[in-house]
């Protein structure tokens, strides 16, 4: 017999994200056999193109750096200056043929660049839009900046993490927030093209890293809340 249909094939997810959140999320959707369509541009390629992750007999480029190259597995690549208005109506073109649009920038910048989830629906009611931020779209904090390692302390997970005995805390020394809520973002959009399959109609998700990783660490917080011992560095 022929090779198994992958869940997602026919699912076209168009990915205005970069470096880690938003990348890894839709790695996931592409292995589940989504069609993803990665978009940069030579003004402003992914962050992770320029990490110096590279082999140690390679020269450093765009196109060699180990971690963007196993990250983009499965996805094809766009090349879409956001900042110029044919490239904005490209994206709105792409948008109208897609099931899912992904971004992980700052709140608010989808917006101002005209590409809010208003805008995107308005050529494909039924879209859902994705939209990965260090502290949501609303809420006291949703104006600040915030990228994946201190997401680590401000969860509490830097205070347990580290050797029994050491005064201060150690944390995860990685963005472990990133794939962390990459992988709650991944989730949320498999929920949402189920709800769609069900009942129809379009989708805003709206996530954020602190709050996905307050999840992860939050069998810790209970337990201290109900009287036990914070957790410790062991």
């Amino acid at each position: 017999g022929g090779a198994l249909q992958r869940p997602l094939a026919g699912v076209r997810v168009l990915d205005l994200s970069w470096v880690w959140a938003g990348p890894y999320a839709t790695q996931l959707l592409a292995f589940l056999g989504a069609e993803v369509i990665k978009v940069e541009s030579a003004r402003r390629p992914d962050l992770a193109r320029r990490l110096n992750l590279y082999a140690a007999d390679r020269e450093p480029g765009l196109n060699r750096n180990g971690y963007f190259n196993q990250i983009g597995l499965d996805k094809q690549s766009a090349a879409i200056n956001l900042q110029h208005p044919e490239g904005l109506a490209l994206i709105k073109a792409l948008a109208a043929r897609s099931d899912v649009v992904v971004s992980n920038f700052a709140t608010g910048v989808m917006e101002r660049l005209g590409l809010g989830p208003a805008v995107l629906r308005e050529g494909h009611p039924d879209l859902i839009v994705a939209q990965l931020s260090a502290f949501g779209q609303t809420g006291p904090y949703r104006a600040y900046t915030g990228y994946g390692p201190a997401m680590v302390p401000l969860a509490g997970i830097g205070a347990a993490t580290g050797y029994d005995g050491e005064e201060q805390p150690t944390g995860v020394r990685i963005a472990y927030a990133d794939p962390n809520a990459g992988a709650y973002l991944a989730l949320a959009i498999l929920a949402g093209l189920e709800r769609r399959r069900r009942h129809g109609g379009g989708l805003t998700i709206d996530l954020a890293l602190w709050e996905a990783l307050l999840s992860t660490g939050f069998d810790g917080m209970v337990g201290h809340a109900l009287g036990h011992p914070a957790p410790r560095p062991q």
